[in-house]
């Protein structure tokens, strides 16, 4: 049996709910957007996490506060208690909030996913803060060329950000940019959506191209091409919106963790 779709996330998560209280701002719809992968066991220990988390605070029915961590330690893990110095947070937080913007700046708003939150508090082994959005049409199975673009925009958003307010980037966003080549290599050796050509040009198990050395080079010219494209429209996104950049910042600096609607305000102010 496969994993659930969103509808069917949000169906086992109302099942379980059932056997607890849950608050009245607690919306399954969004865990469901945000638990995309998760088995039903998984989902069942959601709820039960949360439930735990808020017996931990004597309270009498589950806020949307304690499924929040609960979702966070199913799938990025639970908080870790770093001193970090405001330096390094600041750092972080302008990292972070290069993925956020790099996204939702995007001018052609059909390719902008929602963000659910951004934070700077460490999380799991190794996340030292995350931002994290999902689909509100569920979960996604086919992506055009434009939607690549956009993906590659939004894991290079953090370097981008780093190289705009340090000069140079650090080795935090070193998964970021094997997730970008990861999908830039797609879109060029199996894809067919760059002028190379449409003949595939994977490596095989022996990590080489089927069309020889020669193909190979061709091949990382194209992907470089489309990671610098993508650093170029970051880099013009993120400087013609530095307000909105520095904002976000201040906000995670003081907070810590914004939520999607604190970060909409910030990204698309209401006049």
């Amino acid at each position: 049996m496969g994993l659930p779709e969103a509808m069917g996330r949000e169906a086992i998560l109302a099942l379980h709910a059932k056997k607890a209280r849950l608050a009245a701002e607690v919306d399954l719809r969004l865990i469901a957007r945000r638990t995309a992968g998760l088995s039903g066991a998984f989902l069942e220990n959601v709820i039960n996490e949360a439930a735990l988390l808020a017996a931990r605070r004597a309270a009498d029915s589950i806020s949307a506060a304690d499924i929040d961590e609960a979702v966070d330690r199913a799938t990025i893990g639970g908080k870790r208690s770093l001193r970090l110095s405001d330096a390094l947070k600041k750092r972080i937080a302008a990292h972070e909030v290069g993925h956020v913007l790099a996204n939702l700046l995007n001018e052609n708003p059909e390719v902008r996913v929602p963000v659910n939150k951004v934070t700077i508090i460490p999380h799991g082994s190794g996340a030292l803060g995350f931002a994290e959005s999902g689909s509100e049409e569920g979960d996604k199975y086919l992506y055009t060329r434009a939607e690549l673009e956009a993906r590659l925009d939004t894991a290079l958003g953090g370097l981008v950000a780093e190289k705009i307010f340090y000069g140079e980037w650090s080795t935090g966003p070193g998964s970021d940019l094997e997730s970008a080549t990861r999908v830039a290599r797609a879109m060029v050796q199996q894809l067919g959506m760059t002028d190379l050509g449409l003949a595939q040009t994977m490596p095989n198990q022996y990590g080489q191209s089927a069309f020889g050395s020669e193909a190979d080079a061709k091949a990382l010219v194209e992907v470089n091409k489309l990671l610098k494209a993508s650093m170029d429209r970051v880099e013009k996104r993120l400087r013609d919106n530095a307000h909105k950049h520095q904002a976000m910042i201040d906000a995670l600096m003081e907070k810590e963790t914004l939520s999607a609607d604190e970060i909409d305000a910030i990204a698309h102010p209401k006049k």
